[in-house]
């Protein structure tokens, strides 16, 4: 319930052209993990054919995120979403910022021309793939 409130919250703040309260570091990693693992990769895992189209083609890709002190690796490959702690050695994709600027980035609350403070280095498609399959388990 905390998550589903702070991302509702952000909604609101956004909605109304209001300031973005700060997200506490710990709660937006949090949210983050429970993003990548409970949505997504179990999405994945449970329900494969609404990823099929989203992961069929994937060549396999792997993505470090990190937060400050906690990192993720994502694996993509068709039919399989997977999230380990800490980050690969060689990733396609890395992904970092600060905890609650993450949190944003993986939800897809940022505003167009604001500074996310999270930067992501990698292939577009690579991006592209990770962002339908967040968008297809958070539907």
């Amino acid at each position: 319930m905390a998550q589903e409130t702070v991302i509702h919250r952000i909604d609101a703040e956004l909605g109304v052209g209001a300031p973005v309260a700060p997200v506490a570091d710990d709660l937006a990693v949090d949210g983050v993990d429970e993003l990548l693992r409970v949505f997504v990769e179990y999405s994945v895992a449970e329900w494969a054919d609404a990823f099929r189209e989203i992961l069929a083609g994937s060549p396999g890709w792997t993505f470090a995120v990190r937060a400050d002190d906690t990192a993720w690796t994502v694996r993509t490959e068709p039919a399989v979403f997977r999230v380990t702690d800490g980050v690969a050695d060689a990733a396609d994709v890395t992904v970092t910022g600060p905890p609650a600027a993450m949190l944003r980035w993986a939800w897809g609350r940022e505003l167009a021309g604001e500074p996310s403070g999270v930067r992501v280095d990698g292939p577009a498609e690579a991006v592209a793939e990770l962002r339908r399959c967040i968008v297809a388990a958070t539907q």
